[in-house]
């Protein structure tokens, strides 16, 4: 028996870089079936030859007497610690969302308390994806990916 112990040592041994060896191969020709050896790539980088993409709102708020006023997205929500891009694009990215009466009813009461003496009738949010120079940051273009209007009047 005890001559037998190195032989299935060894077998085992062979195995395991046999299978190491196909793994090898099927994550050079194929996409990795477990990430046991290589860790994913972090392919969600905005980051799009050489230039920085993001998409950030702008939001103007229309009023009763027929004016209008552009303020910065994280005027209109309260102070937190969360990440308010991510807040404010689950609250006003789509029209469902942004439509909701709880989230109407909010936002009537956010603006007349940011715009004392002032009646909001809509917000309009318009989503613009603006491109970055990763060599010197400045902004190289703009375009529009779409708008969201919130109607505030009843």
């Amino acid at each position: 028996m005890e001559s037998r112990t190195p032989w299935v040592i060894r077998l085992v041994f062979a195995s395991a870089l046999i299978a190491f060896a196909a793994q090898m191969l099927v994550s050079h020709n194929r996409a990795e079936p477990y990430p046991g050896l290589f860790q994913p790539r972090f392919s969600g980088t905005p980051l799009d030859h050489g230039s920085l993409q993001v998409v950030r709102p702008v939001v103007t708020v229309a009023f009763a007497d027929g004016s209008r006023a552009t303020v910065p997205y994280k005027s209109v929500l309260p102070s937190s610690r969360l990440h308010a891009i991510e807040v404010f694009r689950a609250a006003f990215y789509d029209d469902r969302s942004a439509g909701d009466p709880r989230t109407v009813a909010w936002l009537r009461g956010q603006l007349s308390s940011a715009f004392p003496g002032r009646s909001a009738t809509a917000m309009v949010v318009e989503w613009n994806r603006a491109s970055y120079d990763e060599a010197d940051g400045w902004r190289r273009h703009t375009s529009p990916v779409k708008t969201v209007t919130v109607r505030l009047s009843p």
